[in-house]
């Protein structure tokens, strides 16, 4: 009786406590209504105070079916005109917008921007016109159109322009982040106005988020540009890019060349070679090979300049890695602390044990081996390349291995095999690999891991123990098969864990 009563109060108190939480929600999700309310200058609009004691206001405007924009109070700072109909500007109607930081007008039919189209938008700080008709290159671009945007520091105009053309950017001399389509069949060169642009770091070209093709890249497109950190050329369906085309950029941090399937690692190799004379912390060459090619050998040709660098994040995901040079694991910097290899078809070899030496915190492995839809997946036309290679096999190295494997078992009973990771290595993740074995009784060398995903594969048999794992805090296995579990399968050494 006593124990029943105790259970009653304890599902009791977490019903109370979880009525009160849903409620405490219910009143958030209200106020946060209450906050928006129609704008007194447009019944179509809805305002809320930037903070509750100033008179500035947010305005959303977005997806009114908007054909104009409505004659506007001064006191905005924050204004979303997304996703309508408007096709053009009124000259003007920002005259007086002084105290307006931030002014979205993606998703509209603008074709146009005139001399006074920004008159009086002197403090504006941001500018989205992505996913407008501004594509008839100088007829959309008058002379001056952007003269009153004198602190502008962020401007995206993507999916408008279908060529190389670039308007005049020349007096956003504040400009420090840019977005822009760029479409060229030839050498990819950006127009001198850049030169003037001398706080731009950050350059979105990407083909993901609009309009990009640049088929070879040389030093000649980034010349004016040395000041920029952070680059994102992916999806521009580039075919070559040589030797000396990142050189100058002594500055950048981070450099993103991801689904350009026809660069190849032949490609990355040429990047390598560059990025060994700038300051770049993350790199990114996901998918830079056909996902229906053959499967590839990561060499140490292709990565050795980079001991030069202060890499800290490589991410090199979908690009059919079956091996990994032996040798070429020690070329990666000291620097190095997070690995992304997502989607890749890996096979057992000795450049496994070659890994045990990188100071990588954090390493990603999931969805080896995983299928792709032929119908729905990223295909680029790519120029005839020689770009074969010969895989030496391991099979003498690793029928020696399994004969010294078997030896210690069949001498040793209680020998437990000793899994090498990375001696920094906290967080690993495996899912969704299609892994179909037992878990037998093994452990980790010396390692610091705390946390590993194994989730989403067919684990059926979870003998065990597994040991040395004494700083372990979470531990994932759901959605395996899970046939059996035995009771030793978690050691003493789970100290530590809570999940």
């Amino acid at each position: 009786m006593h124990i029943f009563f105790v259970g009653t109060i304890k599902r009791s108190y977490f019903l109370v406590a979880a009525f009160i939480l849903q409620a405490s929600c219910d009143n958030n999700r209200v106020h946060e209504m209450k906050e928006w309310t129609e704008c007194q200058f447009a019944s179509s609009c809805i305002c809320k105070k930037h903070i509750h004691d100033s008179d500035e206001l947010l305005v959303d405007c977005s997806n009114k079916n908007l054909l104009f924009i409505p004659r506007l109070q001064n006191n905005l700072q924050d204004l979303s005109l997304q996703n309508n109909a408007i096709s053009t500007i009124q000259d003007g109607i920002f005259e007086g917008n002084y105290l307006l930081k931030f002014l979205d007008l993606s998703c509209n039919r603008i074709s146009k921007i005139r001399k006074n189209t920004f008159k009086g938008l002197n403090n504006l700080l941001s500018l989205d016109l992505s996913a407008n008709n501004l594509k008839y290159e100088n007829m959309s671009f008058e002379s001056c159109a952007f003269h009153f945007l004198k602190n502008l520091k962020i401007l995206n105009m993507k999916n408008n322009f279908h060529t190389s053309f670039l308007p005049d950017l020349w007096r956003l001399w504040t400009l420090e982040s840019l977005s822009i389509d760029y479409v060229s069949d030839k050498i990819a060169v950006l127009t001198d106005n850049f030169i003037h642009l001398k706080h731009l770091r950050s350059l979105d070209l990407s083909g993901s988020t609009g309009n990009c093709k640049m088929s070879i890249l040389t030093e000649a497109i980034l010349l004016s540009l040395s000041q920029l950190t952070h680059i994102n050329l992916s999806k521009c369906k580039i075919q070559y890019i040589y030797k000396g085309t990142f050189e100058s950029l002594k500055n950048i941090s981070e450099l993103d060349v991801s689904l350009n399937t026809c660069l190849r690692f032949a490609g990355l190799a040429n990047i390598t070679t560059d990025l060994q004379y700038t300051a770049i912390k993350i790199l990114k060459v996901n998918y830079i090979h056909s996902t229906f090619e053959m499967s590839t050998l990561l060499k140490t040709s292709h990565i050795w300049n980079l001991r030069n660098t202060s890499v800290a994040r490589f991410e090199a995901a979908g690009n059919r890695i079956q091996r990994v040079e032996y040798g070429a694991a020690k070329y990666f910097p000291k620097s190095f602390e997070s690995v992304n290899v997502r989607d890749n078809a890996f096979s057992f070899g000795k450049y496994l044990f070659d890994l045990v030496r990188l100071p990588i915190t954090s390493l990603d492995i999931s969805e080896s081996s995983s299928s792709h839809n032929v119908l729905t997946s990223y295909i680029e036309t790519c120029d005839s390349q020689s770009d074969t290679f010969t895989m030496n096999s391991e099979n003498n190295w690793l029928s020696d291995l399994r004969s010294r494997f078997d030896f210690k078992i069949k001498k040793f009973d209680n020998f437990v095999a000793r899994l090498p990771v990375p001696r920094k290595l906290r967080k690993i993740s495996f899912t969704s690999s299609k892994m179909k074995f037992e878990i037998p009784k093994f452990g980790f060398i010396t390692n610091e891991l705390t946390h590993i995903n194994f989730s989403d594969n067919i684990l059926h048999t979870w003998t065990g123990p597994i040991t040395n794992v004494n700083n372990m805090t979470v531990l994932d296995l759901s959605s395996n098969f899970c046939s059996n579990v035995s009771k030793i399968f978690f050691s003493k050494d789970f100290i530590n864990l809570r999940y």
